[in-house]
């Protein structure tokens, strides 16, 4: 463990002083160089090194997230063995092509776990690694579903498509959103060696702290959602609080939850059982003009929080698609 937290420190280090460094402060973005709009989708980050991800061609490619430099260059081999999206048929099975994203690793770097998506749609699964054997363990195939009667347009091509997927610190549950194509969402807790399942309804975002599985509650009746817990050992659900905005991302930092939400980003701490307002988006992007918010990610890295924002920007009658930054004060 202390190895692994000097090479952490060491590749901070090497970013923070060998590189086109730049400067974050608390409430304003800084540029962090352009981004491939046919790519925004693909991108990731992890909390183990100042990257942004994307993997093309077997291989994960990284671009420093503390720098504004927009070139990507090699850092790793990630090709484990049956690695293809599993379409059931009427006589079995075909095996296709994936497109890999979000991939998450346990702190062991044993287990890997990630998104594979049917070229550039919406249709997806996850999948888990075996990263010593380099082999695919597991992946949820998906099975095409029936016509609709009156739809013309076709979000999802199957019953159930599988995307973000988290794993808990024990390394012992992976969790992640379900889309139906019934428009229902939820969210399928597995473990991982059992590979037995619980679904969580109407409920999204997935992220776990602890013996905790915090997600977004969906009250589809009454039109609202809730910032909820479950407890991994009792199953008991709570909802902590009512949102009143829509949520982007939820994501364990330090001791707490990061809300990321479209006006606000909260954080809350168990002990505490507050939900803190942290900043306003619209008091970072408004100085950036003309501009959408398409992605965002929240990381720690050495002491500091930073938030990263993939914007697209109206210039000279042309969109832009830039990364920016922020160090959040928590």
């Amino acid at each position: 463990m202390k190895l692994r937290n000097f090479l952490i420190l060491f590749n901070l280090f090497i970013f923070l002083f060998g590189c086109n460094k730049v400067n974050f402060s608390y409430g304003k973005l800084t540029f962090l160089g352009k981004i491939d709009q046919l790519k925004f989708e693909k991108y990731w980050t992890n909390s183990d090194e100042p990257y942004l991800f994307i993997w093309e061609n077997s291989q994960i490619l990284k671009k420093s997230l503390f720098s504004n430099d927009s070139k990507f260059s090699f850092y790793g081999n990630f090709k484990p063995q049956d690695l293809f999206i599993r379409k059931k048929i009427k006589d079995g099975e075909v095996q296709l092509q994936p497109v890999l994203e979000d991939i998450k690793f346990t702190k062991d770097k044993k287990i890997a776990v990630f998104t594979m998506r049917l070229s550039t749609s919406f249709n997806s699964t996850i999948g888990i690694a075996d990263m010593q054997m380099n082999k695919v363990l597991f992946s949820y195939p998906l099975e095409e579903h029936p016509p609709v009667m009156g739809r013309k347009f076709e979000v999802v091509a199957f019953k159930d498509v599988f995307f973000n997927p988290c794993i808990s610190e024990s390394g012992e549950y992976v969790a992640c959103d379900v889309f139906n194509y019934m428009n229902i969402k939820k969210i399928r807790l597995l473990d991982i060696n059992t590979k037995k399942y619980k679904d969580i309804s109407d409920a999204a975002l997935p992220g776990f702290l602890k013996d905790y599985l915090y997600y977004i509650k969906i009250d589809l009746k009454n039109k609202k959602t809730f910032f909820s817990c479950m407890n991994l050992k009792t199953e008991e659900k709570k909802e902590i609080q009512e949102l009143n905005e829509y949520v982007w991302l939820l994501k364990s930092i330090k001791d707490g939850i990061i809300l990321f939400g479209k006006d606000n980003i909260y954080y809350y701490i168990p002990e505490n059982k507050e939900l803190k307002k942290i900043v306003s988006n619209g008091e970072l992007t408004n100085t950036i003009k003309n501009s959408e918010i398409m992605r965002v990610f929240v990381e720690k890295y050495g002491e500091n929080i930073y938030a990263f924002y993939i914007l697209k920007i109206l210039k000279n009658n042309a969109y832009n698609w830039e990364l920016y930054g922020t160090q959040l004060e928590i």
